[in-house]
This record gives structure tokens, C-alpha cells and sequence, in this order.
């Protein structure tokens, strides 16, 4: 049987599709929870732009053909760069409009040569193509919200005792895939949950997701982490292409906020990410020319004032000064 009873390929059909395919380089990180709305697309910014604020080389995928949030900021973020005259660390990216095994190696090996790391951001739902990313991860970052509607996909548990009582569907696919890699001799991601947009008037139905969480690791073979906390700070940029990261290439438009800038690098630590952080030379030889060529791109004085003061109230001063 190729298919399962969703029309998708079954796990074991997908790595075998994979074994025919030359195998990316890179170390390929995606970013994958079959529920929306538990901040995933914010922690796919942050994570590729702290990678790239280190010096590494990444290129981002976008599977969200329909939303295609990622690809919106980052080609805000090139926008940003071009009309302030300012140098940001940004990825290459793409966004896959059809999609299949096929082209989304296809489209690595033609944008990835020399990056350390791909990023892909998958929908949230199950297909073909986010199924096939996901065995090509080498890491996979969940993360979940305090909920139980978000800890169903992760696992099920008795209503009564609240005692683990099975994988819930997502869970399952990532061990289906698991094992049909380990069959064919390949090696089995990393996978980490993090808690994300954790709230502080949510501490208790907080603390009951974590120890479900904890509970539930050993059992589904991951790791657990602490994500972005729920807070105006990770987002009030994100129009823009920006994160707090980069404040301290764009001064004129506000304080830096060196507690929000460590809260980003720590839960892209929490990767284990291999040579994170290593200095990298960066925007050398033919790369530092083009990025000289856009950012002198001619942008009327006017319109690079109008966006600074845009940008600058934008941002209030009291989350500048966020605790």
C-alpha cells in the first residue's frame, strides 16, 4: 500500500523516495506542528535570523503555499534593509508554490550551495511534500502552546487519571518515519517540543502541559524545551522583517533589549545545532557586492525618512523597556 487513508504516502513510501534522491548537505531544520496558531512561523524568523546574526549561511524554505507568512517577512526584511541603507543578515529564501519531494530537493540543491543550514517551515497540516521534509530533517522543532488541544497531536491521554495512554497522530508519524529510516540505514532527527507563548495569567494550565510533556517524552522519543514567551516583544517587528536581534544595526530606531536578544539565542541553543555561533566570515567576495548594490539601491530620501518614523512609532517606549 503507497498511500494511507488520508491519500498521503505512507512513511516507509516517502524514505524510499528519499534513498533515489542525492541527499542535501546541509544541516536541514524544519519547523513543523500539524495545529496552527502556536507561533511557529514567529519561532522559524527569530531561529534563521539568530543563525544568520552568528554568521552562519541558511536558506529558508516556505511549504505554506497558501499563508506563506515566512516569505512575507523576510521579503519585508529585504525592503527594510534596502531603505534604510543598513547591512542585515538575512537568509535566502523561497517559497515552494508546487511542491513535491522532487522539486523541494530540487530546490535546495539550486539555492543551498555553501549554506550551513536550511529552514523549512511546513503548513499546519499533513501532505506529501511536508511528510517527505520531515524525513529529510536532520532536527525537527515542534513547538506547542498551553493547551490540550495542542497536546492531542502529540499524544492521548485518559480524561480521568490524565495518565499517557498513546501517541496522539503527529507523534505517530514522526515515529513511523523514524523507523522507516532506521530500516533503510539512515539516521533518525532530532526532535524537540518547546513550549511556546507560554502566558503568565496561564502559569497553571502551564505547569499541567509541562508535566504532560515531561511525561509523554521518553515515550515519544523527544526532547523538551522552552520556546518564545507570549509576549508583544517577538512580534511588534515582524511586520517589518525584523527582530530584536537587529537593533544593533538599526540604533536610530531604539534602545536594544539585550534580556529579549539572549531569550532568542537561548532557545536556538536549545537546537544543539552543530558549529552554532562559530564565526563565520561573513558577506565576503562576490556576496558583500550584491549586498553593496542593494543597499545603495536608490530610495528617495523622503520615502527612507517616512519609513523611519514609521518604524520608530511603531515600536512604544514601553515596550522598549520591557523588564
Amino acid at each position: 500500500m503507497s498511500n494511507d487513508w488520508s491519500g498521503v504516502p505512507t512513511p516507509s513510501v516517502v524514505v524510499g523516495e528519499l534513498l533515489k534522491k542525492a541527499s542535501p548537505t546541509p544541516h536541514i531544520i524544519v519547523f513543523a506542528n500539524e495545529k496552527g496558531g502556536v507561533g511557529k512561523t514567529t519561532l522559524a524568523l527569530h531561529s534563521c535570523t539568530a543563525l544568520c546574526h552568528s554568521g552562519a549561511k541558511v536558506l529558508v524554505i516556505d511549504l505554506d503555499n497558501r499563508q506563506r507568512s515566512l516569505t512575507t517577512s523576510l521579503e519585508m526584511r529585504e525592503a527594510t534593509a534596502r531603505i534604510l541603507k543598513v547591512g542585515l543578515p538575512t537568509p535566502k529564501f523561497a517559497a515552494l508554490d508546487k511542491q513535491s519531494g522532487n522539486l523541494l530537493v530540487q530546490e535546495i540543491q539550486r539555492l543551498g550551495n555553501g549554506v550551513n543550514f536550511v529552514v523549512i517551515d511546513l503548513p499546519g497540516a499533513d501532505a506529501a511534500t511536508a511528510r517527505f521534509a520531515l524525513a529529510m530533517a536532520d532536527t525537527i522543532v515542534t513547538p506547542v502552546g498551553s493547551s490540550v488541544y495542542d497536546l492531542n497531536v502529540l499524544a492521548r491521554f485518559n480524561p480521568a487519571t490524565r495518565e499517557f495512554s498513546a501517541a496522539g497522530h503527529f507523534a505517530a508519524l514522526i515515529a513511523e518515519l523514524r523507523n522507516a529510516k532506521a530500516q533503510a540505514g539512515l539516521r533518525s532527527p532530532d526532535w524537540i517540543i518547546l513550549k511556546n507563548r507560554s502566558r503568565g495569567g496561564e502559569r497553571r494550565l502551564g505547569e499541567l502541559v509541562s508535566v504532560s510533556l515531561d511525561e509523554v517524552a521518553s515515550a515519544i522519543g523527544c526532547r523538551i524545551g522552552t520556546g518564545l514567551p507570549e509576549s508583544i516583544s517577538f512580534r511588534d517587528l515582524n511586520g517589518y522583517g525584523l527582530t530584536y536581534l537587529d537593533l544593533g544595526l538599526i540604533p536610530s530606531i531604539g534602545r536594544r533589549n539585550y534580556k529579549i536578544e539572549k531569550t532568542i539565542r537561548d532557545v536556538v541553543r536549545q537546537y544543539n545545532l552543530p558549529d552554532f555561533e562559530r564565526q563565520i566570515p561573513k558577506n565576503s567576495g562576490e556576496e558583500r557586492t550584491k549586498q553593496n548594490q542593494r543597499e545603495r539601491a536608490a530610495v528617495p530620501q523622503k520615502s527612507t525618512r517616512a519609513y523611519h518614523e514609521a518604524l520608530s512609532s511603531h515600536r512604544s517606549p514601553r515596550i522598549l523597556e520591557n523588564k
